[in-house]
């Protein structure tokens, strides 16, 4: 057998694995034309090497990056290969779809099938469900069990698991439909061994890539390996591994070979160490690699080590150095001046806000106090989830006042604002689903507002909850929900753009009334949005035909062209991405020419794009907030790792029950806990001089710990076992309390913030009083609100702080049971209605969306009537057959303005109907029109009307007038300096203020936050007795004035 030219470079540094390359590169004598062949696992690395290569060789260009898969393909072709595309797992679950469905499959297998075939029925769902599952085995089994395969493609049975009969069936099954124009791996493996004897094959090879440089892959397969040594008898391959202890054999048990490698290294193999715990619990993924390189006695020959001394002066280089030195520290080893220098931190929080709140506070403080030490680019953060973590990223990150740059690496495309986002939610909207709430969603996303130039959701949304738009593309006419449909709403829209006023169009059931809501300037926006809707119900439609998957991607590239992005003109590389899937599904739907259901695409299609991500963001500049991926521990000097929780890392391996790998495990086997466990410790041996990890310990409902990660617990043993220091964790860890404002901030040096907190708020509340009580012009409708509700005025109007009353999301139901606020539309409509027009009234206000559908909008009108008739037939009686009009009047007195807009004046009255159950409001409306109308000397009467009866206003004298509304003024604005506690609706109620308070709180949100707030110190005494002044005196003037 020839000699092999593996060589293997291992180091415990990651920099002089990047010297070496560069060496060795250098050594190459090729052509500038001639493509470096690098392969790597992440593309930060490839980022990290381009760059070390650039700043030693003063350049980096022509630099071919391939994982290993890609390698093993490019080495087939390269030795003559017949074919270019091999046996894809996307194939795979397309070749078993379609093999589920077979009678014969399903007769010898009823257990498999019984999962997706019953009652002589298929569900393909459940179908393309097992098929996916079974295709991401079958890809595993290629790579990690490929001398199985072989067998299998012999029809050769390798255990007596049931569960390997039917999948070794299937997997002939779909090799038979793939043909030799899709080899499989197992496939590949020989075609390359074969060709290796073959000296027109290796003469191609060695011209097309004379060498072959591994970096930084601490992964390697079986398969991969025994074609690497196959190749490498004939060019060489250059490995770099990195290697926590280089110059030390800790890869197994003290052995023949660790004796010859100790031995090599001139060592006496009682001075071999010990071990240390952290590296041999955390490092089996390394162990195993370098197991399978060192399987032969000659390629020990070919490995050599580059240490890089680890000073033990921190926390963190004494942890690394004992790692390095594969040493069981001494008892006394971490001392406690060591523990407090800051190089380990370990934060315990409430909720994932909490942990990047402390991470945010760490960094400013860090870059305050070492300004010429770090920079941005010098930190990474390490996410479990990013995608969970990366909203609130932003959220802290783009509101601190101190703003530092950063970039998130890894979000998936679909947690964002993008395209494929976009084109998620466009293809997951369904016909039953069509609602206007939903359907509004959609502009949120800058892709669809920008293609459709619609800029103004708020305009939208107002156009179209005056539309009464609620859900259904085209509704039913025999239960009325035509009339909530987009389809008549849309008719109405566009109409009442053509037209002025809310005209009725057309005759009978299928007339409608226009929505004069639009004013020309912003008729174009809405008539983007209309073509929009237009084409989004089109869309929709089309999905009822079954398809093949070539047509479905055809659909979807429609819908793209359609609502998203013109793909002759678009140059962003998310829609190229999308774009490659798209096409490698086509090549796969090659092989399948079964017409599925829109269901069945789309079940196989959505994961393929949650699948991406934005991995281009690595390294770019800042700091660096990405995944937490193998391979990719780049040195740092500052390394933080966020959500490291008990339930989420190491993660747990979820088992099937038919995976020959899980029911029959053989050493290197994937393992997630083993791999996260090697990821941890590659993280913590990249963070050069400060390591940052926090995690969930405290539950936010009662406060009660929560453990962190096995692995937290396994690195603070570790300290603590080698300390005599008794309180380790409680030095290590640091307890964040629940909300960033805590008292505990600024009175311990572990405590510390820079970020905003209660006092600023309290400046903004201050400011605004001062604003508020600085203006002596009042309007009559300020007024109003005030003594309406004095808590809410105050939060509203003084503070600015708002809980919006109403929905912030559109109904997406008709109405059932009209509210409050329906219900005085209705009232105010009744007014002007005659007996005689009722039913026309109840049919057009079905058809504009004021009363529910069919006849229990007719149930409601009439029942609305009857309770207030006689209120209704007195004020028709007042009012004469005049219409309404407004007028403005303004008083002045003491320095004081009194303005406002008198509403329902006929002629010489102004009539303030009740149609309530409290009669509050009407009559403290009619006392404020009554003040500022006798002040101002207009001649209105106003006219209180209740129970049927008129209540016309006294006329008082002049100073009488003045010294009320005064009074009221004062108070007025002793409510905007200080909170009073007043509510009008209490006037009727004979009850305790308490049960007042109490009751009014379940439907108010500003009454738990004030008395939480701003009552909760004060004397209940005085706010019962200043509740009862201003009672009094409301009562007392009502009275007054309309003898009430």
């Amino acid at each position: 057998m020839p000699e092999t030219k593996l060589y293997i470079k291992g180091s415990n540094s990651l920099t002089k694995l990047a010297e070496e390359f560069c060496r060795d590169i250098g050594n190459q004598e090729m052509s500038v034309f001639q493509p470096l062949y690098i392969i790597t696992q992440t593309e930060g690395m490839n980022s990290w090497l381009k760059t070390q290569t650039a700043e030693r060789a003063g350049i980096a260009a022509n630099i071919s990056f391939l994982k290993p898969n890609d390698l093993i393909n490019k080495i087939y072709y390269l030795l003559g290969g017949q074919y270019q595309k091999t046996l894809s797992r996307l194939d795979i679950q397309w070749l078993i779809y379609d093999t589920l469905d077979n009678e014969g499959f399903m007769r010898h297998f009823p257990h498999v099938a019984s999962y997706y075939h019953k009652d002589g029925l298929i569900d393909n769902i459940k179908r393309i469900a097992l098929a996916r599952q079974v295709a991401d085995l079958f890809d595993q089994y290629q790579v990690y069990r490929y001398d199985m395969l072989e067998k299998w493609n012999h029809e050769e049975q390798t255990t007596r698991d049931p569960e390997e009969r039917w999948q070794l069936t299937l997997w002939n099954i779909i090799r038979n439909k793939a043909g030799v124009q899709f080899p499989d791996k197992a496939t590949i493996r020989h075609s390359i061994i074969d060709n290796l004897n073959r000296k027109d094959a290796l003469v191609n090879l060695a011209e097309a890539m004379p060498a072959i440089y591994l970096f930084g892959t601490s992964l390697i397969t079986g398969y991969h390996h025994e074609i690497l040594l196959g190749v490498s008898q004939h060019i060489p391959i250059y490995v770099y591994l990195p290697n926590p202890a280089p110059g030390i054999y800790w890869y197994e048990d003290q052995g023949r070979k660790s004796l010859f490698y100790q031995r090599k290294k001139k060592q006496e193999p009682d001075t071999a160490a010990q071990g240390n715990s952290l590296l041999t619990d955390w490092g089996k993924l390394t162990q195993n690699t370098f197991r399978l390189f060192f399987k032969d006695d000659s390629t020990i020959n070919n490995y050599e080590d580059f240490e890089e001394v680890v000073e033990a002066n921190t926390l963190l280089g004494a942890i690394r150095s004992t790692i390095h030195r594969h040493e069981t520290p001494e008892k006394n080893y971490f001392k406690r001046e060591m523990l407090n220098d800051h190089s380990v931190t370990i934060h315990s929080c409430f909720s994932p806000l909490r942990e990047v709140e402390a991470l945010y506070n760490f960094i400013v403080r860090l870059l305050d106090e070492n300004p010429q030490k770090y920079s941005l680019r010098d930190i990474i953060v390490q996410v479990t989830d990013i995608n969970k973590y990366a909203s609130y990223i932003r959220a802290v990150f783009d509101n601190a006042p101190f703003r530092l740059r950063y970039e998130i690496a890894d979000e998936s495309l679909i947690a964002s604002d993008s395209i494929s986002q976009a084109l998620y939610s466009i293809l997951t909207i369904e016909q039953g689903d069509f609602t206007s709430e939903k359907v509004l969603q959609l502009l949120d996303y800058s892709t669809i507002r920008d293609h459709f130039r619609i800029y103004d959701s708020g305009l939208i949304r107002r156009v179209v909850s005056a539309a009464n738009i609620r859900h259904g593309i085209k509704g039913d006419q025999a239960d009325d929900t035509v009339y909530v449909s987009w389809d008549y709403g849309l008719k109405r829209i566009m109409y009442g753009i053509c037209m002025s006023d809310e005209t009725e169009i057309g005759t009978g059931d299928s007339s409608f009334f226009t929505v004069d809501l639009v004013e020309s300037s912003a008729a174009g926006e809405v008539v983007h949005f209309v073509s929009f809707i237009e084409k989004l119900i089109h869309s929709i439609q089309e999905r009822d035909t079954l398809r093949t998957v070539t047509e479905w991607i055809q659909y979807v590239y429609e819908v793209l062209d359609n609502l998203l992005a013109d793909r002759e003109t678009e140059t962003d590389n998310e829609y190229h991405l999308i774009n490659n899937q798209l096409q490698e599904m086509i090549s796969s739907g090659n092989l399948f020419e079964e017409k599925i259901s829109y269901a069945v695409f789309l079940r196989q299609f959505l994961p393929t794009l949650e699948e991406s991500a934005r991995s281009a963001n690595f390294g770019r500049g800042g700091i660096t907030f990405c995944s937490l991926i193998p391979m990719r521990s780049i040195p740092f000097k500052v390394v933080a790792m966020l959500g490291i929780d008990a339930d989420k890392f190491p993660r747990k391996p979820v088992k099937t029950g038919f995976n020959l790998m899980e029911n029959h495990p053989l050493p290197g086997d994937r393992n997630v806990k083993i791999n996260d466990k090697h990821l941890f410790l590659e993280t913590l041996l990249s963070a050069e001089e400060k390591l940052f990890i926090s995690y969930i310990g405290q539950r936010i409902k009662d406060n009660t710990t929560k453990p962190p990660s096995i692995l937290i617990d396994e690195l603070i043993s570790f300290i603590e076992s080698a300390s005599k220091v008794d309180d380790v964790r409680d030095i290590l860890v640091t307890k964040q309390p629940l909300h960033g404002f805590s008292s505990k901030y600024g009175h311990d040096d572990r405590y510390y913030t820079y970020l905003p907190g209660s006092d600023s708020k309290k400046e903004i509340g201050e400011e605004a009083q001062k604003e508020e009580t600085d203006n002596n012009t009042i309007t009559i409708e300020s007024l109003y609100r005030f003594f309406s509700d004095t808590v809410a005025y105050f939060y509203n109007h003084v503070l600015g702080i708002y809980f919006d009353e109403h929905a912030v999301t559109l109904p997406e139901t008709e109405i059932f049971e009209m509210d409050a606020l329906e219900k005085w539309k209705v009232n105010r409509e009744l007014l002007y209605s005659d007996q005689d027009e009722l039913n026309t009234f109840i049919r057009t206000s079905v058809k504009t969306g004021l009363i529910p559908l069919r006849t229990g909008g007719e149930y409601a009108v009439h029942r609305i009537r009857s309770e207030y008739e006689d209120t209704i037939s007195k004020f028709t009686q007042e009012r004469n057959g005049l219409e309404p009009e407004k007028k403005n009047l303004v008083f002045t007195t003491h320095g004081i303005t009194v303005s406002g807009t008198i509403e329902n004046v006929f002629g010489d009255k102004v009539l303030i109907p009740n149609l309530s159950k409290n009669p509050g409001k009407a009559q403290l409306k009619a006392l404020l029109y009554a003040l500022l109308a006798q002040a101002t000397g207009s001649g209105l009467t106003v006219c209180l009307i209740h129970d049927g009866r008129s209540h016309a206003a006294c006329q008082l004298q002049a100073d009488a007038t003045t010294e009320i509304l005064m009074q009221l003024v004062e108070i007025f604005k002793s409510g905007c300096n200080d909170i009073l506690l007043f509510n009008i609706y209490w006037m009727k109620d004979k009850g305790e203020l308490s049960k007042k308070i109490e009751f009014t709180s379940e439907n108010n949100p500003y009454y738990p936050l004030a008395m939480r707030d701003r009552l909760s110190g004060k004397d209940t005494t005085q706010l019962f007795n200043q509740y009862i002044e201003i009672e009094k005196l409301l009562k007392e003037k009502i009275n007054l004035i309309f003898n009430a």
